[in-house]
């Protein structure tokens, strides 16, 4: 049930992110840190390995193509260099695998 919340979390980031206007302040879910510890995508993120459910996928996210979500996800510096807290030794979040970025709409 935690898993479904945290892949929830990760889905609203993420499309908070991908319409951010420029230099906007963002939400981030602290809670998500705890979904690293199953080390796998998330379900709906997984699933989306089929181009088929991509599709549906990006609709969700409005989205054009996979490469412009693929282009948000590696250009957004609030997604690829997050840390909580202001501290170097805190941990960051991989959203990158959370999602399987490489995998998304490939099969």
């Amino acid at each position: 049930m935690i898993y479904i919340y945290w892949s929830t979390l990760s889905f609203l980031f993420i499309y908070s992110r991908i319409h951010a206007s420029e230099g906007s302040r963002f939400w981030f879910p602290n809670t998500l840190v705890y979904a690293e510890m199953k080390n796998e995508p998330f379900e709906i993120f997984a699933k989306s390995q089929m181009k088929k459910h991509c599709a549906i996928l990006l609709k969700m996210f409005n989205v054009d193509s996979i490469d412009k979500f693929r282009s948000v996800i590696l250009n957004d510096d609030a997604i690829n260099n997050f840390r909580l807290g202001m501290m170097p030794s805190i941990r960051s979040i991989h959203i990158k695998q959370l999602i399987g970025l490489d995998k998304l709409a490939t099969t």
